[in-house]
């Protein structure tokens, strides 16, 4: 069942919320203090799909960090006689485990994103109008380089999320990259 408009706004702004607040380092204490923060910029494909956002990311403890992030998605499917054709919003938070320390490496995170979507179908004679909304959980593995500049960094990664609901998509892999600059 779709989360009535003003049950969506509530949910919105305190997601949004609790971003801004691990964002603005409140968090980094749990961690044991000021570490590495980072603004990246996010660019995302999948058949057929594009995710584009920003997302912002800071050390907590010596091996991981949290991530809140802030994204758009587009996609156009076509297969036989199916079309499909969609757009969205996603906000996130997550959490990443690095192989390095200080946000450097390769990573694994595991993210929990609050998605709405809403997508047009047609397979003849029948169409429609499809909405998807709700709390999709999923992971990510990826590399964070560092070129001279210590504080550019370069992240290509792989993202696994498993939408909510009864959709025959049910699971999207997407491969990715970031583009980040540290404060």
């Amino acid at each position: 069942m779709p989360i009535r408009c003003a049950s969506r706004k509530r949910l919105m702004g305190a997601i949004s919320g609790i971003c801004a607040v691990l964002l603005l380092g409140v968090g980094n204490s749990w961690g044991g203090g000021a570490g590495p923060r980072e603004i990246q910029l996010s660019l995302a494909g999948a058949p057929g799909g594009a995710l584009y956002g920003v997302q912002g990311e800071f050390a907590w403890g010596i091996n991981s960090s949290m991530t809140g992030r802030i994204a758009g998605f587009a996609w156009d499917y076509e297969e036989d006689s199916y079309s499909e054709e969609g757009a969205g919003v996603l906000i996130g938070a997550g959490i990443r485990f690095y192989t390095d320390d200080l946000m450097k490496g390769t990573y694994f995170g595991l993210n929990l994103d609050y998605v709405s979507a809403e997508a047009d179908w047609y397979e003849y004679p029948s169409y429609g109008t499809v909405t998807v909304e709700g709390i999709v959980p999923g992971a990510t593995l990826g590399h964070k380089f560092l070129p001279r500049n210590q504080n550019l960094s370069i992240e290509p990664h792989v993202y696994l999320a498993f939408l909510p609901g009864d959709i025959e998509a049910g699971v999207i892999i997407a491969a990715g990259v970031n583009v980040g600059m540290k404060f």
